[in-house]
């Protein structure tokens, strides 16, 4: 009997809690736009430097519109190296924002030094039982499933970038996600 109390107590504080979190949700200045904090990047690991312009674009546009403050990217190729940049820029004119690395491989089989500019590292939950060939599809999906936007740069239709890009867009579409590719706007050479 103590026990079942005790479970139902806990189910209150839960949904108590839950329901604090929902009414706190912050809307944009036309008040229907959910303003939310994680934004996560994908794209191929051979992007050029004619993105930075657009990439720069979208996380102003995420910081201000939307009032993103935590942006994950990864550190595997270009377009990752690109973000990571870009955010670091946006930190000086907005001291709220922080930049996390993604690691998706966990940190005691492959060490890694925090690169400069990042305020922190992230390893999702329970990547540890992932094949380590399947790890950075899948820390890429977790954050996918977990973030409130994705900036992505993916053009190549058989790749595991723009695989994640179609999966992002179904979530789009069921008002989950806000999703910006960055291939819609400029030239691929």
């Amino acid at each position: 009997m103590d026990f079942n109390c005790c479970l139902y107590q806990l189910y209150d504080i839960i949904k108590q809690l839950k329901d604090s979190i929902s009414s706190s949700v912050r809307t944009n200045w036309e008040g229907n736009i959910p303003m939310s904090g994680t934004c996560f990047f994908i794209g191929h690991r051979e992007a050029g430097e004619e993105v930075l312009p657009a990439l720069t674009q979208a996380v102003e546009r995420q910081i201000i519109q939307y009032g993103v403050t935590d942006f994950m990217a990864g550190h595997y190729g270009g377009f990752d190296r690109m973000a990571a940049l870009t955010v670091q820029r946006a930190k000086e004119k907005h001291p709220g924002v922080t930049l996390t690395l993604l690691l998706p491989y966990h940190p005691f089989d492959r060490p890694i030094q925090m690169p400069e500019g990042f305020d922190g590292t992230y390893y999702p939950p329970g990547m540890e039982r992932v094949p380590k060939r399947l790890a950075i599809v899948r820390a890429n999906r977790y954050l996918v499933d977990h973030s409130d936007c994705l900036i992505a740069y993916a053009w190549h239709p058989a790749s595991n970038a723009r695989e994640l890009l179609e999966y992002a867009r179904r979530r789009e579409q069921r008002g989950l996600l806000r999703v910006e590719n960055l291939a819609d706007f400029v030239r691929i050479p």
